[in-house]
């Protein structure tokens, strides 16, 4: 009885099954494979969303992507159409060279050599190797640099009175102007072919190894300035050296853009940039009159060692910070094993054609009438600030009778920190968006016509018998804003001009112009200071050449907008055309 029951039960599920496939049987034939749309035999599990080729190429990418990760990798973008690719770590952002196998083909034996402890894997996933805090670290290894530049520039008349304290009283302010421009431009002088270099040697070399040796060199250069007390010569030396050593901001400003590859990134990281500017521009002429606050300016004496040791040390924090922290950005080349010798033969190909396409760059560059004016207008500003940069001090110091207001060390650094302090507000609170509502050449003329009646305004406080504080503040306040928005608004074109991939020598390019405009801009300040208090006895005239590139600049910025708005609308014309 059991076994009939038993026989009833099988025969009656065999019918059911064989009804519900014959009534499954058209829409089973009709699956397609999600890859490639070729059909799925009915024989095939229901399951399988996969023809059997489709199915082992997915199998074999997988299980290459899990033996990447087990060597250390995070995350890897592969092309189909070539054996070598480069791939991005998401956890700090380094590029390197890799071997990825086409899918149609065996998997090689690659393996990278490197991220391979366990120590290194808790540190890329570490937060400090996030973007953001890897912006600040960068940032950090900037402050020395930048705090020697603005802690030092209003002590500069000073400094150079007091080494030219044995000159007769009626050479001595002539020789005081001209001896503050030479010192002024000399820091700038050398970084006139060391920007290009450190650049270039920044994006085939690393940016860590640049950025680490010019802290360790230009902190000991500043260290010995702080015991230069009695030779002009040694002095300048101090300052020439420093300025082979210079070059962290240009290779800092390459960095950022590897960092961040979209728009609003790099706006936020170069509106950091030109914050960190107006931070140490702020903090750095106060600190410095506080620490020579009471000094005694006379030969034989250390007024400014105090600042030798406090630039000293920041540079040792800075270089230890980069040391452990900053993690390199730029492309290196991986050694692999790999039994593929196709593959090593392709990866020295993309080398050797990134290598050539660096040495052609330059001349590239040359070609790029769009790349070209953003590195003129970068030069043209760079001029205008570094030639107020330069006066405000001698006007500050200079003796009332020689068209100066007679003030302090103390005061004048002081007065020195007023555009920064404003600038770093509004850095904060306004400068993104300013130049991203108006867009970048508008923000830069708008800023370079404000530059008219500011100069016109400081030059005519020259000689007055009383300090104004409150028209110094004015107008030293929206020198600082003009500042902030036109280097926002060159740093963006510049960006929009070249391939990621360059971003360290056309930084490099236009640092090196900026410095030739640094070089020249101090003495030519110094010699029209000379010739407007001294020999005219009108110190706003000081300003002149300062106003005339100003509207120079604002005819090349109108121009160069009115022929981009042109090309722009040619390409909308030609796209709806096709």
């Amino acid at each position: 009885m059991a076994t009939r029951t038993q026989t009833r039960t099988t025969t009656q599920t065999r019918t059911r099954t064989e009804s519900k496939t014959d009534s499954q049987l058209d829409k089973e034939k009709s699956r397609k494979c999600i890859d490639c749309s070729a059909q799925i035999p009915a024989t095939e599990p229901k399951y399988k969303m996969r023809c059997l080729k489709c199915f082992k190429k997915h199998a074999t990418a997988k299980n290459n992507s899990q033996s990447i990760k087990k060597d250390g990798s995070t995350s890897a973008s592969a092309t189909s159409s070539s054996s070598s690719a480069a791939f991005t770590t998401q956890a700090h952002q380094s590029y390197f060279i890799l071997n990825q196998s086409d899918p149609q083909t065996k998997p090689s034996k690659t393996k990278l050599t490197i991220n391979n402890n366990k120590l290194f894997q808790k540190m890329v996933q570490s937060p400090m190797t996030s973007p953001k805090t890897q912006t600040y670290v960068l940032l950090a290894a900037c402050v020395p640099e930048v705090m020697t530049e603005f802690m030092l520039r209003p002590l500069i008349p000073f400094i150079v009175r007091m080494l030219c304290a044995d000159l007769p009283v009626g050479e001595k302010e002539t020789q005081i102007g001209i001896k503050s421009g030479l010192l002024a431009g000399v820091f700038f002088l050398p970084t006139l072919a060391t920007n290009v270099l450190w650049g270039a040697a920044s994006d085939s070399m690393g940016r860590k190894p640049i950025l680490l040796l010019n802290l360790l060199v230009s902190g000991l250069a500043t260290f010995i300035l702080g015991l230069s007390t009695s030779s002009f010569f040694i002095t300048m030396l101090c300052r020439f050296l420093a300025g082979v050593f210079g070059a962290n901001s240009t290779v800092a400003k390459g960095a950022l853009g590897d960092i961040h590859q979209d728009e609003v990134g790099r706006s936020w990281a170069y509106t950091l940039h030109g914050l960190l500017y107006a931070i140490s521009g702020f903090l750095g002429p106060m600190i410095g009159g506080i620490l020579v606050n009471g000094a005694t300016w006379e030969k034989g004496t250390l007024p400014i060692l105090g600042v030798a040791i406090f630039l000293a040390v920041s540079s040792i924090i800075a270089w230890f910070s980069t040391t452990i922290l900053f993690r390199e950005t730029r492309c290196r080349v991986v050694e692999h094993d790999s039994d593929n010798e196709e593959t090593v033969s392709s990866a020295s190909s993309a080398a050797e054609s990134n290598r050539r396409r660096k040495e052609n760059f330059f001349m590239a560059a040359l070609k790029s009438r769009q790349l070209m004016i953003a590195i003129l207008l970068y030069v043209l500003i760079s001029f205008c600030t570094m030639s107020w940069a330069s006066t405000f001090p001698l006007l500050f110091s200079a003796p009332v009778e020689n068209g100066g207001l007679g003030m302090s060390a103390t005061d004048t650094s002081f007065a020195m920190s007023i555009p920064f302090s404003v600038r770093l507000v509004f850095q904060i609170v306004a400068v993104q968006w300013v130049v991203t509502r108006f867009g970048p050449f508008r923000s830069y003329i708008f800023g370079m016509a404000a530059i008219l009646p500011v100069t016109i305004g400081l030059g005519l406080l020259g000689g007055s018998t009383s300090v104004s504080w409150f028209w110094i503040s004015i107008w030293m306040g929206l020198s600082g804003i003009i500042e902030s928005v036109v280097f926002l608004s060159t740093m963006i074109l510049i960006c929009e001009s070249v391939a990621p991939s360059s971003l360290g020598s056309a930084f490099g390019l236009s640092s090196t112009g900026a410095a030739l405009a640094n070089t020249i801009a101090p003495p030519i300040a110094g010699r029209m200071w000379v010739f407007a208090s001294v020999t005219m006895q009108a110190p706003w005239m000081a300003f002149l050449l300062i106003q005339i590139t100003a509207v120079v600049s604002l005819v090349i910025a109108v121009w160069a907008s009115k022929r981009r708005a042109e090309a722009v609308a040619d390409d909308e014309n030609i796209r709806l055309m096709d």
